[in-house]
């Protein structure tokens, strides 16, 4: 094999291999460090790795991601959430709709001990996504998962993932998947 540039090729190497980026966001370590290392100063959001934004920038990105459902949030009893990390968004959730029952799923036992910590009223347990069969069937008028099927390895995962979310949500529910992209 020719390498026409050699810099760049090592470079893609390094970055593909190498680099710790690489290897932390394939382990999401990346959660597993931001809620061990939470600061209790610090608002809820920094323990769930959004350490950039300020609690109005959160807040204000947490209401504009929940727009399309504000309607269903006025009228719905419960939601659950997959991949909470430490509560964040039900925190800023249940700021807004104080009568709504919480719900949520992080596969981080310290995330999960956060949220029990700033949200004791609602039930969260650690566990997968993929696999949320202590969860019933039917259950939640809203369910929703921000930034989690990103880190899904194949189709398949996505698939079942998809069909866990259908599988807990009540008839007639709303489901909203969101994520995020960056250059990484």
């Amino acid at each position: 094999m020719i390498i026409k540039n050699p810099k760049k090729h090592y470079k893609a190497i390094l970055k593909k291999y190498f680099v710790p980026n690489a290897f932390i966001r394939r382990y999401n370590i990346y959660f597993k460090i931001s809620a061990r290392f939470y600061n209790k100063n610090k608002p809820l959001h920094h323990g769930s790795f959004w350490y950039y934004l300020s609690q109005a920038q959160w807040d204000n990105f947490i209401d504009s991601l929940l727009e399309p459902i504000n309607e269903s949030l006025e009228k719905a009893n419960n939601l659950f959430e997959v991949g909470m990390g430490c509560g964040a968004a039900l925190k800023r959730i249940h700021q807004k709709h104080p009568k709504l029952s919480l719900n949520g799923l992080d596969p981080e036992k310290k995330a999960i001990k956060l949220a029990h910590k700033h949200l004791p009223a609602g039930k969260y347990s650690v566990g997968d996504g993929l696999n949320m069969n202590k969860i019933p069937s039917n259950s939640y008028d809203i369910v929703i998962s921000h930034c989690v099927i990103i880190y899904l390895k194949n189709l398949t995962q996505v698939k079942q993932f998809c069909n866990e979310l259908i599988r807990i949500a009540k008839p007639g529910a709303k489901i909203m998947i969101t994520s995020m992209i960056d250059e990484h």
